[in-house]
This record gives C-alpha cells, structure tokens and sequence, in this order.
C-alpha cells in the first residue's frame, strides 16, 4: 500500500479472485477489483505465471482495435480502455521493464486512439510508470516512436511539417 499511485496490496487467500473480463464489465463501479487484479497479474508476471498479464496485454490491445465489433461501438470500448489504462497508472510502482515491457507498449500505443480522457489517461501512465521506475523509459519511448512513425505530423494539434520549417522567431 502507499499513496494514491499505489496499487493495493493483494490478498492471496485461496478464494477465487474474478476474472479481468468480470472486472472491467463491472466498470468504474469496481475499482477496488481491478486494482486487485492488475496487481496480481503483474505481482505473478515476475514470479513465472503470465496467464493473467497477458490477458491484461491482450485486453488492451483487443479495445484499441474494437470499435465497431464492440457492444456499445466505438465509445464503450474507448471508457472501457481508459477505465483500464486509469487503473494500470495505479500500478505503475510494479512494473519491471524485463517482465512488462509488452504491457507498457500496448497502453502507450493506445495514444493515438480516442479522445482527450483517453490521452490524459495514457500520459498519466506514461509518466507514471517512467518516475516509478526509469528502466521502462525504453519502452514508452520505443512505444512512442512507432506511434509517431505511423501518424505524419500534417494534421497532429494543428503543427504541420511547414510550421515546424518555419524560422523561429528566437533566430
């Protein structure tokens, strides 16, 4: 446990924790159980067992590219992405860049795709995870990087590439 960037510590009783599915269709309504979650799977990622972090990677990068295909269309699956991206910038104390880099790739390549809440949202991860631990500063940028590639700055908050050749007015 620790401040409000911390994840909560895990119970790890015998009972049957809920499945990342049962979680996030609970939604906001549900935080404490995500949390749990996602700590868990991280938590049992560096101890060997990836089966519940790759559903977390997976559940990332299925939301980026589901849209339509998703009850709700494409608005439900973005509130369901950066309910998820909110919760893992909770989590970010845990992250180990050897075990998790492929997570902090998929959430930081979530950039592109949706409105402000959800940038907001994966910045807050990416700063996050890179001050709780320097070692995923690779990654985020690596993720960062290819984002950029893909998306030509022409139309990217109004900058085009002829602003950016403009002389500058420190000259």
């Amino acid at each position: 446990s620790g401040g409000p960037l911390a994840c909560p510590s895990v119970h790890r009783g015998k009972g049957a924790m809920p499945s990342l599915e049962e979680v996030l269709v609970a939604g906001p309504h549900a935080p404490a159980k995500l949390l749990a979650f996602l700590t868990r799977a991280l938590e049992r990622k560096l101890e060997g067992d990836g089966t519940d972090y790759a559903q977390v990677v997976k559940e990332v990068e299925a939301e980026q590219s589901a849209g339509e295909q998703r009850a709700g269309g494409p608005a439900r699956a973005e509130e369901r992405l950066r309910f998820l991206v909110e919760a893992l910038s909770r989590c970010t104390s845990t992250l180990q860049v050897r075990a998790h880099s492929a997570l902090v790739k998929a959430v930081i390549s979530a950039c592109t795709k949706g409105d402000e809440k959800l940038l907001a949202a994966v910045e807050a991860f990416a700063v996050n995870a890179v001050s709780a631990n320097a070692d995923v500063l690779h990654p985020a940028l690596t993720a960062l990087v290819a984002k950029f590639a893909e998306h030509p700055l022409g139309g990217v908050g109004g900058l085009g590439a002829a602003h950016l050749a403009a002389p500058s007015h420190d000259a």
